[in-house]
């Protein structure tokens, strides 16, 4: 069980347990984090520790994801991501 430690984490938490899964591609891609275009056309920021895989997690431009969308205190991040595979 995750012990969540203050009252924005547990509010994160309810908002992706309510949210529905998206779907769009990755932008951008740096060392740790990116951007990723919603079907809906817009910019999200997501970050590795974000991405659903075991192991070294990055995403390359062009990638199919789907993830649910939460609202930060910088606004809107994506996060629970998973590759579409082809």
């Amino acid at each position: 069980m995750v012990q969540l430690k203050s009252a924005s984490e547990r509010s994160i938490m309810r908002t992706v347990n309510t949210t529905t899964r998206m779907s769009g591609r990755v932008t951008e891609w740096k060392d740790n984090y990116g951007f990723i275009r919603c079907t809906d056309g817009r910019i999200l920021f997501v970050h590795f520790s974000s991405i659903g895989a075991s192991g070294f997690r990055t995403l390359v431009p062009g990638d199919r994801v789907a993830f649910e969308i939460v609202q930060t205190a910088k606004g809107p991040q994506a996060v629970n991501v998973t590759l579409f595979i082809d």
